[in-house]
């Protein structure tokens, strides 16, 4: 390894440069650099100010090179370092909920940025990772790990220039001007400053801060929601911020979801050295506080009659809780006042109803709730690509009141003046239907657009007699999307097998302009699976290309039998006899959609993953030495555990 110095604006930057991988000639360096600037343009800072940082990464190398552009607040990946010394005068905000069991906070979802010559800019503030308690100067060098490769191969860990930090004494008067702006910022309800105002109470560290915290949660919604609960749990003055939010809860505040689970969680930490050493204490210490809560809050909403967004909160509550063990007391509340429980319940976003009908149906169901669905039901138009709180309640209703579920579910088949999901009309009445080949056919070419002509074909699939046979080829005949297509050859399998199997061979013509490509095994195998369609998918097997060998690969892991291992070994040994000593040439390829290593790991994953097939130890050692990429090697390693594991 060699350091090359750089001077720049604000410090030294040290670049980096790596020697690539064994198998890499010793042409192709890798020169990546991180440079970490003070993006206020400054060094000196007062205790509590926020300190913004920007890291810069830049390199140069092959294509099997990237930077990781996630910008991890607290996450599991532990991307960046940040090292301060002298040591003393600063400490992790975060520490002690961190190192508890469950504590990993905060993620987004990562990009990739080239190793192209041009920079990718990471801005974050110091204060998520250290806090200063006290005067002094200060030095921060950051490391990180945002260097990777497609290949799973190791790469360095990037090392940035020294900045020096200069950190003053907090006077009262800037602290309490600080907060104030802040407040000021979050009340006026304008997003940027909101976000800002939140981060600004959070790293503050003074008492009047954190209360603002706590009398202003739920301020700028989800998209506040880690800023708000890091603040509360961060905080100096915990004590406090507990005893300020149990106050909102015996008061019955309609608080926003997420409230009492923090709430568990401050007190919780208060109770860490009990409750820290042993996570089944941990988190039996969790629930209890949490249900603790949600009695005293429960009965503190209902102690007088309750105005609609109180309850609409206990329901939000209740839809986010992970603890069933302690909804009686809210279905109490709830089934107490019906006619203000269904007004609240409406009020509700579609995602929150959702929530609450699929996963707390046994505890709203009560009284008040089939009135409350039934008006849900009236005014619901969905997507039906894709379910949603009306599916939900028509799911329910039908459980609860067969007769009128099935005359709506009726008449969405006939209309879909709903927009129900196709899966959900398919999947709730298993009685015979009266004939609906004429209003299905009316369905589809009413329909306006090409997802409305896919739901209904699905319901042809499901509903429709032999008798519709000549609409559906005509329909695949003239070329079709996938979606259409696999709607359509469920219906074939059912009432022409032959037809739909000529189909799903690798000989079969697709070249045809406005043909799915390959068969759409997704979509076919979950619906319609039996000893023919799995020898259709291995015959799929056979082919060359990497979509067609991939998907019916996909669909035996989830969906065959025994019969299919031995056709998997066999195609895994052609893979390698085809790729053997190739493997440079496929890590140049792993980067790219139609990466052929694509066949290698489905077909591993199909031996490994499907239960129905058995695999000896010998099985084991052969699919491994079939195994031409690192990648593969590593993949076996690890379902082989698995596998073992109990």
């Amino acid at each position: 390894m060699t350091f090359r110095r750089a001077v720049c604006a604000f410090g030294v930057v040290l670049a980096t440069t790596v020697a690539a991988g064994a198998r890499q000639a010793p042409s192709e360096p890798v020169d990546a650099t991180l440079t970490v600037r003070l993006a206020a343009g400054r060094s000196a800072y007062a205790v509590g100010e926020l300190i913004p940082l920007e890291l810069e990464f830049r390199g140069q190398a092959d294509a099997d090179y990237y930077f990781s552009t996630g910008a991890y607040q607290r996450g599991w990946k532990g991307t960046e370092q940040y090292e301060i010394t002298p040591a003393g005068g600063f400490d992790d905000p975060l520490a002690d909920y961190v190192a508890s069991p469950g504590g990993v906070v905060g993620s987004s979802l990562s990009g990739l940025h080239p190793l192209d010559g041009t920079p990718f800019l990471l801005r974050v503030h110091l204060n998520e990772w250290v806090r200063f308690t006290g005067p002094g100067d200060y030095r921060l060098v950051v490391s990180s790990r945002r260097l990777e490769r497609y290949s799973g191969r190791p790469a360095t860990a990037l090392l940035s220039n020294p900045i020096a930090l200069h950190i003053d004494p907090a006077t009262p008067g800037w602290a309490a001007a600080e907060a104030a702006r802040a407040i000021h910022a979050i009340e006026d309800g304008q997003p940027d400053p909101l976000r800002r105002g939140i981060t600004i109470l959070r790293h503050l560290g003074t008492r009047d801060a954190a209360l603002a915290l706590v009398r202003l949660y739920g301020a700028g919604g989800t998209d506040s929601r880690f800023e708000t609960f890091a603040g509360l749990v961060a905080s100096p003055y915990r004590k406090d911020v507990m005893e300020a939010m149990e106050s909102r809860v015996d008061a019955g505040d309609p608080v926003p979801a997420g409230f009492v689970g923090d709430l568990s969680l401050v007190r919780s930490l208060l109770d860490r050295p009990v409750a820290a050493t042993d996570p089944k204490l941990w988190f039996d210490t969790l629930k209890a506080n949490e249900c603790d809560y949600t009695k005293r809050w429960s009965r503190a909403i209902t102690r007088r009659k309750p105005a609609p967004e109180a309850l609409a909160a206990l329901l939000a509550a209740l839809a986010e809780s992970s603890d069933t063990d302690c909804e009686a007391p809210v279905a109490d509340a709830l089934a107490g006042h019906p006619a203000v429980a269904r007004a609240a319940f409406l009020t509700l976003p579609a995602v929150t109803q959702e929530a609450l009908l699929q996963n707390r149906w046994r505890t709203l169901d009560r009284g008040w709730t089939q009135p409350a669905i039934e008006t849900l039901l009236e005014k619901w138009y969905g997507d039906s690509r894709f379910p949603g709180a009306g599916d939900w309640a028509l799911r329910r209703l039908v459980g609860i009141d067969r007769p009128k579920g099935r005359s709506l579910l009726l008449e969405e088949i006939r209309t879909g003046a709903h927009g129900f999901a196709p899966d959900t009309l398919t999947s709730l009445v298993d009685e015979p239907l009266p004939n609906l080949d004429v209003a299905l056919l009316w369905r589809f070419q009413s329909a306006r657009s090409e997802d409305g002509r896919v739901a209904t074909m699905w319901l042809v699939a499901r509903y429709g007699s032999p008798g519709l046979d000549w609409f559906v080829k005509g329909e695949i005949g003239r070329g079709s999307t996938c979606a259409l297509e696999a709607a359509a050859l469920v219906y074939l399998l059912e009432h022409d097998p032959e037809a739909a199997i000529r189909r799903m061979q690798p000989e079969f013509d697709r070249s045809r302009r406005g043909m799915c490509r390959v068969p759409p095994w997704q979509e076919i195998a979950p619906r319609y699976w039996d000893e023919r369609v799995e020898d259709a998918a291995v015959a799929d097997l056979r082919a060359r290309d990497i979509d067609l060998v991939s998907f019916a690969a996909q669909s035996l892991q989830a969906y065959a039998s025994e019969r299919a291992k031995e056709p998997l070994l066999d195609r895994l040994a052609q893979w390698e006899a085809e790729w053997h000593g190739r493997e440079k040439e496929l890590d140049s390829l792993a980067s790219t959609v139609d990466s052929p290593a694509r066949i290698e790991n489905a077909l591993v994953n199909a031996l490994f993953v499907n239960g129905r097939i058995t695999l000896t130890t010998g099985d084991v050692d052969r699919i491994r030495s079939l195994c031409v990429t690192s990648a593969c090697r590593t993949n076996v390693d690890g379902l082989t555990r698995a596998r073992h594991s109990p």
